[in-house]
């Protein structure tokens, strides 16, 4: 699920999403620098919900995906917005080692 999220973030151009709770919602936003786009929203504390944070736990090990036949390097932060803990995942190209 997240992976799609990711996906679709690159898709229009961007290089960062960010998980932020919202009105009983996991809103997804799709960033390229500070300009931002809803993509999505998950229910909180829905089937969907703990998917999605389980992939984030998941993702945080690897920190590399590939995404459309590119490899993309992971960097994962947080930080409180108006007392809710956002999650950020910005992506950059992976350096061919070709």
């Amino acid at each position: 699920m997240l992976l799609e999220y990711l996906q679709r973030a690159r898709e229009i151009g961007a290089d960062a999403i960010e998980i932020e709770y919202k009105d009983h919602k996991e809103w997804i936003f799709a960033y390229h620098d500070n300009v931002g786009a809803g993509i999505g929203s998950v229910p909180s504390n829905s089937k969907q919900s703990k998917a999605l944070f389980k992939e984030l736990d998941e993702l945080k090990k690897k920190k590399v995906v590939e995404l459309g036949g590119v490899a993309y390097r992971l960097k994962f932060s947080e930080y409180d917005s108006f007392g809710e803990l956002t999650q950020r995942i910005e992506m950059k190209e992976a350096r061919r080692t070709t």
